[in-house]
């Protein structure tokens, strides 16, 4: 199992108020308009003159060869021929998930940014472009215990950790990506201390919104784990300051440590605490029905969902 991707990205932040000028140029100034950062970035970076080193003759003719092109290209902003207006798409969206990155041609894993409705912001997810033929966006990954996941709920409800290592990705954002598509299938994956490898694949995987707790819808069961999350379906998330679990007298994820979709209690948590194999006292990470006990802890596990068609 790749656990800990290594990945080289670059992201480029656009503020709103940028883009909405930007949508107002015709397509010729808009290249002109990315010529002429470009030079002026060219201009202030180290590549140019060293605020450490005496400029020399060369590098004070590049420079003004530089401030030259500069003055020329915003002339060139002025003009803007007739006919040129085109929407500019790649400055206000994105895919919406990591099959559709697949889909537009991407091969790699790691970072992406994707943009889910206009209404809301841009944010990275990791994507998988090679498990089981590719295109999943990682919900969870956990494999060295750095990350401490036994949290609050505003931390479950936003996310915590770091893309390139472990983390929990957030309840609104899975809700929103399962929101997105028409069917979302989920992916989860699972190592335990003998490095036995198995899976669990659901056809169908939703959860509702912050009003309905996050509720969650998980169904069509197939793999080597067996089904540990089938006496989880249609539970509200739990964490350890908001009691949402059906148990009558307990609460689940105060006592047993992680948030989750809590029944009374559960028969997987995939969110306790990083121990090792056995004497985990119900506190660890489980999936039962892979290592029927509830004192022993997995090493590995990780959660993904793709988008599909109905029909696919």
């Amino acid at each position: 199992m790749d656990t800990r991707p290594k990945v080289n990205y670059y992201v480029v932040n656009i503020s709103r108020s940028t883009v909405k000028v930007l949508k107002t140029m015709c397509c010729t100034q808009l290249r002109y308009f990315i010529l002429l950062s470009f030079v002026a970035a060219t201009i202030g970076s180290s590549e140019v003159v060293s605020t450490t080193q005496i400029p020399t003759i060369n590098t004070e003719k590049r420079l003004k060869s530089l401030e030259q092109q500069v003055t020329l290209l915003e002339e060139k902003l002025t003009t803007c021929p007739k006919n040129d207006f085109e929407p500019l798409h790649f400055l206000t969206t994105y895919p919406r998930d990591c099959k559709v990155y697949q889909e537009k041609g991407a091969q790699m894993n790691g970072l992406y940014r994707i943009l889910l409705d206009p209404s809301h912001d841009s944010f990275l997810v990791f994507c998988d472009m090679h498990t089981r033929r590719g295109g999943w966006t990682y919900l969870m990954n956990r494999y060295d215990g750095s990350q401490n996941f036994d949290m609050g709920w505003n931390e479950y409800q936003e996310g915590f950790g770091n893309l390139n290592g472990e983390f929990w990705l957030g309840l609104e954002k899975i809700h929103r990506l399962t929101e997105s598509t028409q069917v979302s299938e989920l992916l989860v994956e699972l190592v335990d201390w003998d490095d036995n490898k198995v899976y669990a694949l659901y056809n169908y995987f939703k959860i509702g919104g912050r009003n309905d707790g996050y509720r969650l819808k998980v169904v069509g069961y197939s793999g080597t784990a067996g089904d540990s999350l089938v006496g989880h379906d249609g539970q509200k998330f739990s964490t350890m300051d908001k009691d949402q679990d059906s148990h009558n007298s307990s609460h689940c994820a105060l006592g047993d440590q992680g948030g989750w979709w809590y029944n009374s209690c559960f028969s997987s948590k995939l969110t306790g605490k990083y121990l090792k194999a056995t004497g985990a006292n119900y506190f660890g990470i489980h999936w039962n029905s892979f290592r029927p006990s509830n004192t022993y802890s997995l090493k590995q596990v990780r959660m993904m969902i793709r988008g599909r068609e109905l029909w696919s």
